[in-house]
């Protein structure tokens, strides 16, 4: 493994505008991803995904969403996404960061990180999740730890189902990653 777990500061900082955001919910869900590029014609990191997710799960509970993009790639499919999230009317609860943050912070902050992305190698933050105790929920497009919870790429009901089998056994799920 590439991973090698840092000493995490014990009180990390975190933008002023995320720490409101966060206050507004019961729970963050989180995700990150280095660009929004495309591979073999789907979103490679899967924003696309957490939109609907989002805009599936808001009824049944007090969650935000915030997803970390360090760097725009595509602007064109951005607007379009940013277009998506209004459209399902998740905007009040779904964050879009589009510069990198501390986000060791955040996934402290987080009772859920999730990586569905199309493709990937060893993903880093899955890794940083788990150490931190933050459950994980990520595609099945490469090896991840065991207490990672697994879903087939692409699959957007398997991945919903997937983040509600988490937050509804959550104490079990987060049992495993300590």
């Amino acid at each position: 493994s590439p991973f090698i777990c840092p000493s995490y500061k014990e009180n990390g900082v975190i933008e002023q505008e995320i720490e409101n955001f966060i206050d507004k919910f019961e729970f963050i869900i989180s995700a990150n991803a280095s660009n929004n590029e495309h591979f073999n014609g789907n979103d490679l990191y899967g924003l696309d995904m957490c939109i609907e997710l989002q805009a599936e799960i808001k009824h049944k509970y007090n969650c935000g969403f915030i997803y970390v993009l360090t760097k725009v790639t595509d602007e064109k499919y951005l607007v379009e996404l940013k277009n998506r999230i209004q459209k399902l009317d998740i905007s009040n609860s779904f964050m879009l960061i589009e510069h990198g943050v501390d986000f060791v912070e955040l996934l402290k902050r987080s009772k859920v990180f999730v990586r569905p992305t199309s493709t990937d190698s060893r993903p880093l933050s899955v890794d940083e999740s788990i150490s931190l105790g933050t459950p994980a929920v990520a595609s099945d497009v490469c090896w991840h730890p065991n207490s990672c919870v697994l879903f087939e790429a692409r699959n957007q009901k398997l991945f919903n189902d997937a983040v509600e089998y988490v937050l509804s056994n959550y104490n079990m799920i987060k049992e495993s990653v300590l």
